[in-house]
């Protein structure tokens, strides 16, 4: 063999064996040393050094995996994305570089950018290839859940219990379904079992608290509610819950307790924190403090102005603000508004025979007329209803007053509100000897009384 051959021959074997030299040992190395930079988050030098590589040798899928991997450190997703779909699309699998690990990459991006759709199908694609992976199965559930895809939903949950029958938030999401649907018994297990297997699930204890609400077990529902709330994320929401079982309870006290640490602990304006405000607001209204009411209406109204009957509410006390008498009639407590109520009944010319409280805002009273028109006439007894409520009378109330004069005697109704009558109640009295006085005749009645006590 001539020299000159056998020179070419022995480095041309010598650049073979450094090359594999550089695959086998020195281009690895480099590899996990980059890879080492974009964990200490070092990643501008880092993908400075994986482009190098990648124009060296395009095909490369491990420096396109980790080009990826830098851009999601910068939460550079776009561009991510484009990394992790050029290695599925070269296809170089390995056991440092799985295609579950890729795909679970992209569906991460995906529902970041809420993209629930391509999310699902690299999911999907990844159960193929992991089928005894039950938090796939909760994953691929969990977008059907919010897809609101509820029985798609209940079926996957429902994989990922029999592959692993312990999964706390499998049980917690089908606990919410059955809760929503009604089926309150189902909703009761589910979400016990979510508890049982990990306790700091907040959320079921949440939904679990909503589940003894609706059956009205109110301090079961409290219990739950109080444990909930130990969770930041929930917090407020679970303090809400809490006001409006208390609500539903009959204890407004506690109900504004928790609604206002409620507001106390949230930071920003939100739907969970205007329906705060709007219950507390109830709280205030029934417990007769009405300016701290119209204050939590005016907030609400400041952010979502036709916020449920906000407006109407804000619109029917208006008249507080320029009506004392108004103001003392409807915020007054019971013993003061009973007074009231006696001297309303003098302004319309009757004295008190009998008088009911039916509670802070509902007093009825039977009259005997103070005077008659004509000498030594028998004096004729009334019925008067006397209301402090926001809420349009309906013909129901009409039809009882005429039952009451019946049993007095009386030949003359009288209802006085602070609100409106349903045009149902004004057409049956229309015809009877019943007089209805609204929120529009009130403080003229009112002006009449503070000129008779003068």
């Amino acid at each position: 063999m001539p020299l000159t051959v056998l020179i070419i021959v022995i480095l041309a074997g010598i650049i073979l064996y450094l090359s594999f030299i550089f695959r086998a040992y020195i281009f690895p190395k480099k590899i996990s040393q980059i890879a080492h930079m974009i964990e200490l988050n070092n990643t501008k030098p880092a993908i400075k050094l994986l482009k190098s590589i990648i124009a060296k040798n395009e095909r490369n899928a491990l420096a396109h995996w980790y080009l990826g991997e830098a851009y999601y450190k910068e939460k550079r997703y776009e561009l991510a994305i484009v990394e992790y779909k050029f290695v599925i699309k070269l296809g170089n699998f390995s056991e440092e570089l799985s295609e579950v690990k890729v795909r679970k990459r992209l569906a991460d991006i995906y529902k970041r950018f809420n993209q629930l759709d391509e999310a699902q199908k690299e999911l999907i694609l990844i159960s193929n290839l992991e089928p005894d992976n039950a938090d796939i199965y909760f994953q691929i559930g969990e977008i059907f859940y919010q897809r609101n895809m509820t029985e798609n939903a209940v079926a996957y949950f429902q994989k990922a219990l029999r592959i692993y029958p312990q999964h706390s938030g499998a049980h917690y999401y089908l606990g919410v379904i059955y809760h929503r649907i009604g089926k309150l018994d189902e909703a009761q297990s589910e979400l016990n079992k979510a508890i049982e297997y990990d306790p700091k699930n907040y959320k079921a204890h949440l939904y679990l608290g909503l589940v003894y609400k609706t059956l009205g077990q109110f301090e079961s529902a409290s219990k739950e509610f109080e444990i909930a709330s130990r969770d930041s994320e929930i917090k407020v929401r679970a303090l809400l819950e809490n006001g409006k079982c208390f609500i539903d309870a009959g204890n407004l006290t506690r109900a504004i307790t928790e609604l206002e640490r409620a507001l106390k602990l949230s930071t920003e304006e939100n739907e969970v924190t205007i329906e705060v405000r709007y219950w507390l607001a109830s709280c205030y209204e029934k417990s007769r403090d009405l300016p701290a009411a119209i204050e939590q209406w005016e907030k609400i109204s400041s952010v979502r102005p036709s916020y449920k009957d906000v407006p109407e509410k804000l619109a029917t006390y208006a008249e507080l603000r320029t009506d004392d008498r108004l103001k003392d009639f409807l915020t007054a407590p019971t013993s003061t508004f009973k007074a009231m109520c006696q001297d309303i009944a003098k302004a319309l010319g009757y004295d008190v025979i009998d008088i009911s409280t039916l509670s802070d805002e509902s007093v009825d009273i039977l009259g005997l007329e103070t005077e008659t028109k004509w000498r030594d006439a028998r004096r004729l007894k009334a019925y008067i209803k006397i209301r402090r409520t926001t809420q349009p009378i309906g013909e129901l109330l009409v039809r009882e007053i005429q039952e009451d004069m019946k049993k007095n005697g009386a030949t003359k109704g009288i209802i006085v509100t602070s609100g409106t009558f349903a045009p149902s109640a004004m057409e049956f009295a229309s015809t009877r000897p019943i007089d209805l006085i609204d929120k529009k005749q009130l403080p003229s009645l009112l002006k009449k009384i503070t000129s008779n006590n003068q």
